[in-house]
């Protein structure tokens, strides 16, 4: 079981019923825990447990994880057997980092990607690390890449906007290497120029046809935009992906009951009516950072 914490560790532990022969730790037990060095400032405020300081957020965010079967003998114990570990900040910070878990009692540092200007290079849009790297495939070329996709993160002047406001950085969805962190693609207001809200959504990434790629990709913004991308997997090349899209619903306004706001993952299913197939896309607004609110009348949506 792999999680993350408000003092800063990604903690790896024995999830087994039973203690594993193989690692030798009892159930509930500890194989290793990870820091990452931008989070070891924290220590000593965390240490002291002061009233005075506000919150302090640490790992904050969900863990996803890869992990490869090669000979499909249902354990990961094998040669070519792997086990990579992801993780954002959320509240943390505007970083992602990969482990290689492989070995529980020996974890490598896979590769980090740094948000915002000065960090690394291609993710100067990168806002705090909300969304969870989603795993998956695409094509380029004759190459099938696995990859991860999310959101560009989250802008913290969304905690007080009471209107639609744009905001200054998450405003962006990226493709990227899931074993380098190496981007092979991103929608940005450079290339989309209704781009202009944060996203720290989880993405819904689909595939249409059944060849086990992604075709698709559904996300909400900060500005109450559904966005949908589609992913030419045929047409893109060994080294560039084509992807086309846009905004596909505009369900907020401008004044403070209408200025909807999506958090969350849209739910993509097949709607069959009168012998025509749609997808029904489905997606609910809120404003996390004041759950109580009730000037903002949200809704649940549903899209065909």
């Amino acid at each position: 079981i792999f999680f993350g914490d408000n003092q800063g560790f990604l903690h790896a532990i024995n999830g087994r019923s039973g203690t594993s022969s193989t690692y030798g730790q009892g159930e509930g037990e500890e194989y290793f825990a990870f820091m990452p060095d931008e989070l070891l400032s924290n220590q000593a405020e965390l240490m002291e447990n002061s009233q005075s300081v506000s919150h302090i957020y640490g790992l904050d965010g969900s863990v996803s994880v890869w992990s490869h079967d090669s000979n499909n003998d249902l354990d990961l114990y094998d040669a070519d057997d792997f086990v990579y570990v992801y993780t954002g900040m959320r509240r943390g910070g505007s970083n992602y980092y990969a482990l290689d878990a492989s070995d529980r009692n020996s974890p490598q540092f896979l590769w980090e990607i740094k948000g915002g200007p000065g960090g690394t290079n291609g993710y100067e849009e990168l806002g705090q690390t909300w969304s969870k790297p989603v795993k998956t495939k695409i094509k380029m070329g004759n190459n099938i890449r696995e990859v991860l996709i999310f959101g560009g993160g989250y802008d913290t002047n969304q905690d007080t906007n009471t209107t639609r406001s744009t905001d200054s950085i998450g405003r962006a969805v990226y493709i990227v290497d899931a074993e380098t962190g190496d981007k092979i693609w991103s929608a940005t207001g450079s290339n989309f120029s209704d781009m202009q809200y944060s996203i720290p959504s989880n993405v819904k990434a689909i595939d249409v046809n059944g060849d086990k790629i992604a075709d698709q990709i559904y996300v909400g913004d900060m500005g109450g935009q559904l966005w949908r991308f589609d992913i030419d997997n045929e047409n893109s090349s060994t080294n560039s992906l084509t992807v086309n899209g846009g905004v596909i619903a505009r369900l907020s306004g401008t004044d403070t009951a209408n200025n909807r706001r999506f958090y969350h993952t849209p739910d993509v299913s097949i709607l069959r009516n009168d012998g025509q197939v749609n997808l029904a896309i489905v997606i609910g607004s809120g404003w996390q950072a004041h759950p109580l609110d009730t000037n903002v009348v949200d809704r649940l949506y549903l899209i065909k």
